[in-house]
């Protein structure tokens, strides 16, 4: 629990401070994401490009949290917007402009694609762009009866789509933040927090994410793409992020009470590797040496930890000199992702997916035609952006949603009536929109748990106030379209909470589960090189259970799953890393094999077999004589650390 929280200060209020907190690289990528709006509105307007309101959004959908996302994001938008606005929509029109018949199963059909093929093929974000413009372009049939009216206007749509794209990938390759040193700056800031942990006896500095890795994975194979000579360094990398995930493990488990003595060599080598790391040469510390004398000191739960994070740290500062030396992997085939997923066919869960969010789509659609209220058809883009696959990540993107869409539609209202009565140029229109694009920018650079909200916050700002090619005094455009908003987050979530509901707490679940079997193939020696696969699913699982508690009331049982889960998943944390502990020590004898094969079936079984019998390592341990070195009796003692720990987790295991 926050310090800040227990001594009372509100929890929304700490969340808020924590997440619009300014970090290393966040203004210079709000000033970017502020700058390319800018110059978006102002090209939009000089040369009367439509829909700028529309433009200046699409600077926040492109602009990622480094160069890599951007360039990956503003490929995929150029791809998908020349593909459906210049060859599929002008298609589609000549099948339906005047057959809303034929119109609508178009529509239902691209909408049900784009969702299905988003979930199941490597390029789903472009597929997803691709039905999305798609049917956002049959809608302007409505609007725009004329066929030749409406190809110029699509046309310009596909301007509106490459200028914010490539204004901000421009930026961002001339100014962004690298993603290899980004995995360097994390690197070194997990580094730094386990050397200080250690230096003063104090674990609990690496609770929850102070220290997390999470991430680091993704953002070191993205940095591929902008630098190509990283690609023969690219396993080596991996291996070294794996390395450094299982030592913050490990160290969560190391005792306070640790002695100075054995906690310094360990501070030492982590500084090491924070030097070589930053330096780019060969670790100053070759290897971690806790001495023979200490090691026999400490008591049988301090010592098989001391010594698994004695020989984690060797692992990373073995890596970090190959490194260092220029050592590259070895040549092999370039790995090629299948571009099916595995379940594609085989999992129900992605066609109801497709077929929740078409059903949204087509019910907003056909109520806003039936009512002939085009000027809601905001309701569709808003479908189509708040589809997530469990109701939790739905409601929290909901409410996300609705929060920015309040708050920029009420704060377009106050300038539409007070501020853009004085404004004559577009100069004075480029300081509001300078203005709401740092607001919005500096929400939208804060962790998924906010960042959605600022970019809602300047969407509906924008398409109130950027109706025109010049100040406008309409409020029944802003009126309509914030409406339209909310109309599509009420269909969406009625939809997902109704029709096949998935709970992210059920999913986060599921992520445990893999975990669970990943350890018990790692204590039987059959996964040596998945550390980071359990690491994964562990992250995942946190991040679903963070957003179950937007299930609340709508998920039956919920609050008692919600906490069982939770409770498996902090057992969980200390499982994998006592496992971690027993895996980095010598394997002792049969006795040894033993109980490592009843570990893994417990955590198998998760919790139904039988909890272990620790009573022939305990014979085998008063056997040992006193001079016995430290690290055959660490063996035997880190697998009763485990068991320890199964023990504390059984109750919660099932």
């Amino acid at each position: 629990m926050s310090t800040e929280i227990a001594i009372g200060r509100p929890p929304w209020l700490v969340f808020l401070r924590d997440e619009l907190a300014l970090r290393p690289g966040r203004a210079a990528q709000i000033a970017r994401i502020t700058i390319c709006c800018v110059i978006t509105v102002v090209i939009c307007m000089v040369f009367r490009i439509p829909e700028a309101a529309y433009a200046a959004f699409l600077v926040f959908m492109v602009a990622g949290s480094e160069t890599a996302i951007t360039l990956m994001t503003a490929v995929a938008g150029a791809i998908a917007a020349t593909a459906a606005l210049l060859a599929l929509a002008l298609v589609f029109f000549m099948l339906d402009a005047g057959e809303p018949a034929v119109r609508l199963p178009l529509m239902a059909a691209a909408t049900f694609l784009a969702m299905f093929l988003s979930r199941v093929i490597v390029i789903g974000p472009i597929a997803f762009l691709i039905g999305f413009l798609l049917v956002i372009t049959q809608t302007l049939i409505d609007v725009i009866p004329s066929l030749e009216d409406l190809t110029h206007f699509v046309m310009w749509l596909w301007i509106v789509v490459m200028l914010p794209a490539t204004l901000t990938l421009l930026a961002e390759l001339t100014f962004g933040q690298s993603p290899a040193r980004l995995v360097r700056d994390k690197a070194l800031f997990v580094l730094t927090r386990v050397e200080e942990a250690l230096r003063r006896g104090d674990a609990s500095r690496l609770a929850g994410s102070a220290a997390s890795t999470g991430g680091l994975v993704e953002l070191r194979e993205r940095a591929d793409l902008v630098d190509h000579s990283l690609g023969p360094r690219k396993r080596g990398d991996i291996a070294l992020i794996e390395t450094l995930d299982e030592l913050v493990r490990v160290a969560r488990l190391m005792p306070s009470q640790l002695t100075n003595a054995a906690r310094k060599p360990l501070a030492d080598a982590c500084a090491s590797c924070r030097e070589a790391l930053l330096r780019s040469h060969e670790p100053s510390v070759r290897t971690t040496a806790v001495s023979d004398e200490t090691l026999q000191s400490l008591d049988a739960r301090a010592r098989p930890v001391v010594l698994a994070a004695a020989t984690v740290l060797d692992r990373l500062l073995a890596g970090l000199a190959r490194r260092a030396d220029g050592q590259k992997d070895a040549a092999s085939a370039p790995e090629r992702k299948p571009f099916l997923i595995a379940d594609a066919f085989s999992n129900p869960e992605h066609v109801r997916f497709a077929l929740k969010s078409t059903l949204a789509v087509m019910l907003v659609y056909i109520f806003y035609s039936a009512v002939d209220w085009p000027g809601i058809r905001t309701c569709i883009v808003t479908c189509f952006f708040v589809a997530l696959g469990s109701v939790g990540e739905t409601v929290h993107k909901l409410t996300l949603r609705l929060s920015g869409a309040v708050s920029g539609g009420l704060l377009g209202l106050l300038c539409i009536v007070f501020v853009l009565p004085h404004v004559t140029g577009i100069a004075g229109l480029s300081v509001i929109v300078a203005i709401v694009a740092a607001l919005g920018g500096w929400i939208s650079t804060s962790s998924e748990r906010l960042a959605y909200a600022g970019m809602q916050f300047a969407f509906a700002f924008y398409i109130g106030v950027l109706q025109g090619y010049g100040p406008t005094d309409e409020l029944t455009v802003l009126r309509d379209r914030v409406l339209g908003i909310l109309l599509g987050n009420i269909a969406m979530s009625v939809v997902f909470m109704t029709v096949w509901p998935v709970s992210a707490v059920t999913q986060a679940e599921g992520a445990l589960a893999k975990a669970f079997a990943t350890l018990a193939a790692l204590l039987r020696g059959a996964a040596a090189d998945a550390r980071l696969g359990i690491s994964q699913n562990l992250e995942r699982a946190r991040r679903l259970l963070s957003m179950g508690m937007f299930e609340s009331g709508f998920v039956p049982g919920h609050a008692e799953h919600e906490k069982q889960a939770r409770m498996r998943l902090a057992d969980l944390d200390r499982l994998t890393a006592a496992t971690f502990v027993v895996v980095n020590q010598p394997r002792f004898d049969d006795i040894d094999a033993t109980w490592r094969n009843a570990a893994a079936a417990w955590l198998e079984s998760r919790g139904t077999t039988p909890v272990l019998d620790d009573a022939p390592v305990l014979a085998k341990l008063a056997t040992l004589h006193s001079d016995t070195p430290a690290s055959l009796r660490a063996a035997l003692e880190s697998e009763l650390v485990l068991s320890s720990e199964i023990r504390s987790a059984a109750p919660h295991a099932a």
